[in-house]
């Protein structure tokens, strides 16, 4: 029952046509902005301004002059008459994918939801920019394999069972002329900037640690498959190990 009071509306608000153009290659950043633009007005005008909605975002930062190593972080914003009223940064650990640090945002945005304590039936929403996160979490808490994406799933449930509340999940483009949805961004690369505390590294490597175990069975697949084919008197090779590109560095 309480599975049903939350939605996902992964898709973005853009016609085929506008999603050709998305893909096509030689579409202009110009004309790119503009589409994309157009999709998240179209998320803002199905958010009454009266309702709770949470930005949430995840930051990767590459190794730079005065960090030797990659970092990453998620941030959840609420934001009234254009200013924080209320968030959450948290660290992400060194090792972290984009996804990772986008489910951190997610984890941040539920955990805000909750300190923000809705009422019953009351309406609330959560904007990413990560498309993936939201299709993932729109599979239900039943289909998951990913123990991160899980538990975000047992977050929400126990929102929904104490409050009575609502949620809705929206995807919207990132980098697109919303300032709420900048400032999520913003607190994001803070977050990964951050010196953790003991508690938030053993949470960040939790979320590594479950970022390769989501990982270990479709390479595990992928092994078998090319041992097949090497029986078979076919050379594979694919690289160190022998995993595909998209599995590689993938956590």
């Amino acid at each position: 029952f309480f599975e049903d009071n939350v939605k996902c509306l992964p898709e973005p608000a853009v016609s085929a046509k506008e999603r050709s153009k998305l893909r096509n290659k030689r579409t202009t950043e110009e004309e790119r902005s503009r589409i994309k633009r157009k999709a998240n007005k179209a998320v803002r005008d199905r958010i009454p301004a009266h309702e709770t909605c949470v930005f949430c975002d995840g930051s990767v930062l590459k190794p730079a002059i005065g960090r030797r190593v990659p970092s990453a972080g998620g941030a959840a914003v609420q934001m009234l008459s254009g200013r924080i009223a209320a968030g959450i940064e948290r660290y992400a650990g060194r090792d972290a994918c984009s996804f990772t640090a986008e489910v951190v945002g997610m984890d941040a945005a539920v955990d805000l939801l909750t300190a923000l304590a809705p009422g019953a039936n009351e309406k609330v929403h959560v904007v990413t920019d990560s498309q993936s996160l939201v299709a993932a979490i729109a599979k239900g808490i039943a289909r998951q394999s990913d123990a991160r994406v899980a538990d975000i799933w047992r977050k929400l449930v126990a929102l929904t069972k104490s409050t009575g509340c609502h949620v809705t999940l929206h995807f919207a483009f990132g980098h697109s002329d919303w300032a709420e949805a900048d400032a999520a961004d913003h607190h994001a690369k803070s977050a990964a900037l951050r010196i953790p505390d003991p508690s938030e590294q053993q949470r960040a490597e939790w979320w590594v640690d479950k970022a390769r175990a989501a990982i270990k069975a479709p390479v595990q697949v992928h092994l078998r498959a090319a041992l097949s084919e090497s029986l078979r008197g076919k050379v594979i090779d694919n690289g160190p190990g022998c995993l595909p590109i998209k599995y590689r560095n993938c956590y």
